[in-house]
């Protein structure tokens, strides 16, 4: 019972940093949006730029703990992105420990939780 107790906390937390990763890189994405159409005041940089350093530093522990769990691969690159990235050009992206290969669940990331958000459009290449 407490194996169990202890992998729904560890499925919990997973999920929680996810989301907050997602809300940051919303934020960030916002912040790309309003500085490219040239609106963002000074103020503005003041209190975005803090939210981008927190955002990238989230992203590297996200890219290097919790994608290396759900990969099951450790990381070659800095950025989760990245390594979404590279899974999408590798045609041979292999499995993870579920039965989806890494190239399908990065598709299913990038087409449903990046993409949309980014101001181009294409957040994963």
């Amino acid at each position: 019972m407490t194996q169990l107790l202890y992998a729904g906390l560890a499925v919990l937390i997973a999920w929680v940093a996810t989301v907050n990763l997602w809300v940051l890189y919303l934020a960030c994405m916002n912040l790309k949006r309003a500085r490219d159409a040239d609106r963002i005041p000074r103020a503005g940089y003041w209190f975005g730029y803090p939210v981008l350093l927190v955002g990238l530093a989230a992203d590297f522990f996200y890219n290097v703990v919790l994608a290396t769990l759900l990969f099951c691969e450790l990381p070659q690159e800095w950025l989760f992105t990245g390594r979404l990235q590279r899974y999408l050009r590798d045609p041979n992206a292999g499995q993870a420990w579920w039965m989806y290969s890494r190239k399908t669940v990065a598709r299913w990331l990038c087409d449903n939780l990046l993409d949309p958000f980014d101001p181009s459009g294409n957040h994963c290449g």
